[in-house]
């Protein structure tokens, strides 16, 4: 069970964290957004690593490759395509699309280990899909342009969502780029979990070792994304309430969040682990809810559904 409550208490602390972000950001493109927060959770990770026991014990180099390869594909590549998705079709689609990802890494899992969870354990990740699909549209539906569980705050961006294109073939274009990002960092972010469940299986790594060397790999492949594509790199200008505000939101989404994920993959498989976090917009209704929102008949019912959803997952584990 020890998987089961760092997955979902992964979904917690990331809808807590986005949930501050959305508050506390001034404008700056989303990858440097990334990169910022990614090498302000390395030196976190940095900090508290001498204080572990035998933090990179020997370790078959090949469970290395897989780990700093998971955080490449998984934190690097997916959170890039990501964005390119949230800037092409908007955060619900993308959104929409993500939530495929809890079947997608139980495929890959079934490809890439060679065995598959239980038929209930199915079942469980369809129903959680359903019900986190009807509470992500109810949301959607109250406000278009801003959404509880998203990253950043995208109506007062300009970096992050693009302009709808006038030219009905552009926008075609506009529409099938997007619909392509958002499939290619679904994949990555379920492969990034199978690699780092596979590296996580040796018994080397303890969690907060394994999230320090996946940041480090992702982060270095952001900066290469980044000189790369002439970004300038820069820290924005913010006040200390901000400043401190971000620190927090680094410390729950990019340290103790990723620290329960992995987690969540050493005691149990990737396709649970990645249902169970998929399951944030949950709490990111609660967080709405504790602000004084009305949550609609239909989003209860998109909630209850995923959990009934979790259960079958679990029981079915």
């Amino acid at each position: 069970m020890e998987g089961v409550f760092a997955g979902i208490g992964a979904a917690a602390t990331w809808a807590l964290a986005n949930y501050i972000f959305s508050h506390n950001l001034v404008s700056c493109s989303p990858m440097l957004f990334n990169f910022l927060t990614g090498v302000a959770a390395i030196l976190i990770f940095a900090i508290v690593l001498p204080f572990q026991e035998q933090s990179f014990p020997p370790t078959p180099f090949y469970f290395w490759i897989m780990l700093q390869l998971s955080g490449v594909v998984g934190i690097g590549l997916g959170d890039s395509l990501f964005f390119g998705a949230i800037k092409n079709i908007g955060p619900r689609k993308t959104l929409l699309m993500e939530t495929l990802a809890s079947p997608f890494t139980g495929l890959i899992s079934f490809i890439y280990f060679g065995d598959s969870i239980g038929w209930l354990a199915w079942v469980g990740i369809f129903v959680v899909v359903v019900g986190i699909i009807i509470v992500v549209n109810e949301q959607q539906k109250r406000r278009d342009s801003e959404i509880s569980i998203e990253l950043v705050d995208y109506e007062n961006n300009p970096y992050l969502v693009q302009e709808s294109a006038k030219d009905p073939n552009q926008a075609q274009n506009q529409q099938m780029k997007g619909y392509l990002y958002a499939v290619g960092a679904m994949f990555c972010q379920a492969f990034g979990m199978v690699l780092s469940r596979d590296a996580l299986s040796s018994g080397s790594f303890n969690p907060i070792a394994s999230s320090f060397i996946r940041q480090v790999a992702g982060q270095f492949s952001v900066l290469i994304l980044l000189v790369t594509s002439r970004e300038k790199i820069y820290i924005p200008q913010q006040t200390r309430k901000q400043n401190i505000m971000l620190l927090i939101g680094i410390l729950l989404g990019q340290v103790i969040c990723l620290w329960f994920q992995q987690l969540s993959l050493q005691h149990t498989r990737a396709e649970i682990a990645q249902t169970l976090m998929s399951t944030s917009p949950l709490f990111a209704l609660a967080l709405s809810k504790y602000q004084g929102e009305v949550i609609s008949q239909r989003a209860v019912v998109g909630s209850l559904t995923a959990f009934v959803g979790v259960c079958l997952v679990v029981n079915g584990n």
